[in-house]
């Protein structure tokens, strides 16, 4: 689960639940049971079945009520199963086209808080700080806290924490952005999807600069890989800006490819991606536009 090899956790956390299920309450291991009951929620929700992610995620909270758990469970694994719910609540609901970030804010808060002595999913953590819109105070506290979870995300938190304090997106700012995703600390505990998350984030800023050359160049190391990137979402991003690169280099199907890439957004619901990808389409269009104009055609 750690190498989000998804197909793989999830074959062992279905084997390891059906045989914990009929007998939790009677078994020292009814904590495994919840504690699988949200590794599964995890898997699905990386997996792009996000319906069945809330549907699993309230089944969770439930069990969480029961008598049973409330006199038996320890304190610290309620602590860490309300986590992983929360972080995986926040993938689902952030991806919903009626998601309103004011209405969550004591989710985030929940998560923001429970990140700082609990155990994160990389790439869930990831999107919460993307995505959640967090103070600069709150990610400078991020940046001095010590936990092996955090520890993994540093290099995301300074780059959304350079982001929140610039005004202005020059060249120079984005450059400096590339920087810390470049110069990532790298452990031989780093793992395959660690170094596609930080990949996009690079090429989607030498998107903003225009330099779709190296685009093309950093990302084609996965483009016969894209089996290995089981987090749908970001398999679907992948080979839309895979093809954003082949386009820009000369590809004349490149922008047919990344409407499939939109159509399978839609799709899977995924409508935050959907989103972005049509701004890309757009400010292809846009360069495309200016370009015939320049030349006078």
């Amino acid at each position: 689960m750690i190498d989000l090899r998804l197909s793989l956790a999830e074959f062992y956390f279905e084997e390891s639940y059906t045989l914990l299920r009929p007998i939790y309450n009677e078994s020292v291991y009814f904590s495994n049971h919840l504690l699988l009951h949200s590794y599964m929620v995890s898997v699905k929700a990386l997996q792009g079945k996000l319906e069945e992610t809330l549907t699993l995620t309230k089944e969770a909270e439930d069990l969480l009520k029961q008598e049973f758990f409330e006199q038996n469970l320890d304190l610290g694994t309620k602590k860490q199963i309300n986590h992983t719910l929360n972080l995986n609540k926040f993938y689902v609901y952030s991806h919903l086209k009626d998601f309103d970030s004011e209405e969550m804010q004591d989710l985030f808060e929940e998560v923001f808080t429970g990140s700082k002595t609990l155990y994160s999913n990389f790439l869930l953590m990831s999107e919460y700080l993307l995505n959640s819109n967090l103070e600069p105070a709150k990610l400078e506290e991020l940046l001095n806290t010590n936990n092996f979870s955090i520890n993994r995300v540093k290099h995301i938190i300074s780059f959304v924490l350079l982001k929140r304090k610039e005004e202005d997106t020059g060249k120079q700012q984005l450059l400096e952005r590339i920087e810390i995703l470049r110069n990532r600390k790298k452990t031989d505990k780093t793992t395959f999807i660690e170094n596609v998350f930080s990949d996009l984030l690079i090429a989607q800023q030498l998107y903003s600069l225009k330099q779709y050359g190296e685009i093309y160049s950093l990302l084609r190391k996965y483009e016969y890989n894209l089996d290995r990137i089981e987090v749908l979402e970001l398999r679907v991003f992948m080979e839309a800006f895979i093809q954003v690169g082949a386009y820009k280099t000369g590809n004349p199907l490149g922008t047919a490819l990344q409407y499939m890439a939109i159509k399978k957004c839609r799709q899977y619901g995924f409508s935050r991606l959907e989103n972005k990808l049509l701004d890309y389409l757009n400010m292809q269009g846009k360069d495309t536009f200016n370009m015939i104009s320049k030349n006078g055609y």
